[in-house]
């Protein structure tokens, strides 16, 4: 990863891949895990972001343990989208519309409507 014009050596904390490739193709998911004694900050926005601009997911997550907040990757075409930002004790209260947003099914059709977008944009041009 590049940061400026140095490159960089950056780990995300959690990958998710559909099956056991690690090709970028595979990204479904990334989660960026903070500690839980401080609040998601705008930083923290941005080290996720970076790390979907590389990996390129359909969704990306940033969470302290305590709060969780659920970005949809655009694919650099438009700016990501904050789609969930919720507490942890309202887990059971907004599951069906997490699940929604992160089940392998839901990042997988997120991820083949990007590639299909990206597609019809390359081939405009």
């Amino acid at each position: 990863m590049f940061k400026g014009v140095q490159r960089t050596k950056t780990e995300a904390d959690f990958v998710l891949f559909n099956g056991p490739g690690r090709e970028k193709n595979d990204v479904l998911l990334i989660i960026e895990a903070k500690n839980n004694d401080k609040g998601i900050t705008v930083d923290h926005i941005g080290q996720a972001k970076s790390y979907a601009h590389e990996l390129l997911p359909a969704c990306y997550v940033i969470t302290n343990g305590q709060q969780i907040k659920i970005f949809q990757f655009n694919g650099m075409l438009v700016p990501d989208e904050m789609v969930m930002d919720f507490n942890r004790s309202m887990l059971l209260d907004v599951w069906a519309e997490l699940y929604g947003y992160v089940s392998k099914e839901a990042v997988i059709k997120r991820k083949s409507w990007m590639k299909d977008i990206t597609k019809e944009i390359g081939s405009r041009t």
